[in-house]
């Protein structure tokens, strides 16, 4: 039997021990050294870190992709809170003509300090949606924002 959304969420919580605020569906784009765009996950907002989850998966295509290169592997981006220094979000509403004729997906940039103090910048192609996942890390940040 399929799991329900509440019950991945309510899993995925436990599994952390942290409360999720917000999601959202993302593309990768770069930003995070040890990995190559593009990968397909959630982005996914808890009280002390904004996280990207590309989950683990086997399909012909990939394993005749990935060649043991592990393409389908699971990948997991950590950024806590406080070292995020700023996001921006190109989500805004654009004049239909601009939607239709010139469509670009909204892209969210979230600068922060590596561990070694390093700065980077992390790029996800999201959905109009993400809206709301936007607004609760920028809620936890606090005035770190340029939306």
């Amino acid at each position: 039997m399929a799991q329900t959304p509440e019950e991945f969420w309510s899993q995925y919580e436990a599994a952390l021990g942290e409360k999720v605020v917000s999601h959202a569906l993302g593309r990768y784009l770069g930003g995070w050294d040890e990995y190559a765009p593009p990968l397909w996950g959630l982005l996914i907002v808890t009280e002390n870190a904004l996280r990207f989850h590309h989950f683990a998966h086997d399909n012909w295509l990939t394993s005749w992709l990935s060649r043991g290169e592990g393409i389908g592997k699971e990948r997991i981006i950590v950024i806590p809170v406080e070292a995020i220094t700023l996001v921006r979000f190109s989500g805004g509403s654009k004049p239909w003509w601009k939607r239709i004729f010139a469509y670009s997906p909204p892209i969210l940039a979230v600068s922060y300090r590596k561990a070694g103090g390093n700065a980077g910048t992390l790029q996800v192609e999201t959905g109009t949606d993400a809206q709301p996942l936007v607004d609760a890390l920028t809620g936890l940040i606090g005035n770190r924002v340029n939306v």
